[in-house]
């Protein structure tokens, strides 16, 4: 019972961030939502026409507490999503990767956006299960890629680069920029201290305005 006060609790805590019209109208705006999941990463990114990109979905693990399925998957049907188009995850780690086999199973993304192989680390294979059991398409993603872009809204890839030898899984996390027009977001998953200093270093322009710093803001 105490799982699922928590549950609902932290479904309640959310940070909205939206560009678009004053008044919120479904077609026109681009919201990003961050869920609080606890110690751990959620953010729903809503697109004009109703385009869906979950990034991260919490912590989960078989035998504990799934933020996926009780944090993640009820803010999403209370909202009337049945169906995501992509799934991203920034990295494979419990807090991050740990609830989102079971958001794939309930909601059947057509995509998955990952920076490393799903099959490379334990935490992400059960999403590799997940992904083949609804057939959704695995991307691996690096700096340079724009893997979405619909009416003027924009999802480029920052980070990691090509080559990715000496990095620390942290360090390997995937980095979006989430722009319309002259704005945008930038989600930096546990990216560090090396990671974005090799950030900076690419003279990639983007001076975000909405940061969600990495690591939780270790």
């Amino acid at each position: 019972a105490a799982r699922w006060v928590a549950a609902a609790c932290a479904v309640a805590m959310l940070v909205s961030w939206g560009i678009g019209e004053g008044t919120r109208r479904l077609s026109n705006d681009l919201v990003i939502t961050f869920l609080d999941v606890g110690q751990g990463d959620a953010a729903l990114v809503r697109f004009p026409g109703d385009r869906t990109l979950l990034i991260d979905g919490g912590p989960g693990r078989p035998d504990g507490f799934d933020a996926g399925r009780f944090v993640v998957a009820p803010f999403l049907w209370r909202r009337g999503t049945t169906r995501l188009d992509v799934v991203a995850v920034t990295h494979p780690e419990t807090d991050h990767a740990g609830g989102l086999p079971s958001v794939v199973r309930l909601f059947r993304p057509r995509e998955i956006w990952t920076a490393r192989p799903l099959e490379d680390n334990p935490v992400t294979r059960r999403l590799a299960r997940a992904a083949r059991e609804v057939g959704a398409t695995v991307r691996i993603l690096r700096a340079g890629e724009r893997p979405m872009e619909a009416d003027d809204c924009t999802v480029d890839v920052l980070w990691p680069p090509a080559d990715t030898d000496g990095l620390l899984p942290n360090e390997r996390s995937l980095v979006l920029r989430i722009g319309r027009g002259d704005r945008a977001a930038l989600l930096t998953g546990d990216l560090e201290k090396q990671g974005e200093a090799g950030l900076l270093a690419s003279g990639v322009d983007w001076e975000p305005d909405l940061l969600k710093v990495g690591h939780h803001g270790g």
